[in-house]
């Protein structure tokens, strides 16, 4: 498995480790303060640097930008697919998927400024389904789990669970 240190304010540390804890190897030095999210294959790492979203390719120690923020965007994920072929994530209006390897961010979901989808921004959790055809969002402080397309076109989330005002959290 993988786990980060925070060495300094502007750079994270990444190791591997086997399970038994006794290979510890540290395998790249990110530019950045926020959390990495490495691939279910261990061979790439996504990132955040500023306003932009990175992926870094291991074996060759290369960076490139998968996306650009403007400035005082708060981004949410990313998520991994589970093949490694598509990376989710969302900003505070947009929920966004790629493939790492050869596409530009492609919108799900987009809602005006200001508003929400069933009471949430998008700023929230996000996980694939494990055949890779859903992405799940939950919101901070919503009780409830979306279902949204990954198809070619995306579609209006669909509230699929939603926890009762009785339930803790």
């Amino acid at each position: 498995f993988t786990f980060n240190r925070l060495a300094g304010t502007d750079k994270v540390e990444m190791y591997t480790m086997d399970p038994d804890g006794r290979q510890v190897e540290r395998v790249a030095d990110i530019p950045t303060s926020y959390f990495t999210w490495p691939s279910p294959d261990g061979r790439r790492v996504v990132y955040r640097q500023g306003q932009e979203l990175k992926l870094l390719t291991l074996a060759g120690k290369t960076s490139v930008t998968l996306a650009t923020f403007p400035e005082g965007t708060d981004v949410s994920g990313p998520a991994w697919s589970p093949d490694a072929r598509g990376i989710a994530f969302s900003d505070t209006r947009r929920l966004q998927v790629l493939s790492p390897i050869d596409s530009a961010p492609r919108t799900l979901v987009e809602v005006p400024a200001g508003s929400a989808i069933g009471g949430i921004s998008f700023w929230s959790g996000l996980a694939w389904s494990p055949d890779q055809k859903t992405v799940w969002v939950t919101g901070w402080n919503s009780r409830t789990l979306h279902s949204i397309d990954v198809g070619p076109l995306g579609i209006k989330p669909a509230a699929v669970a939603s926890a009762s005002a009785s339930a803790s959290a």
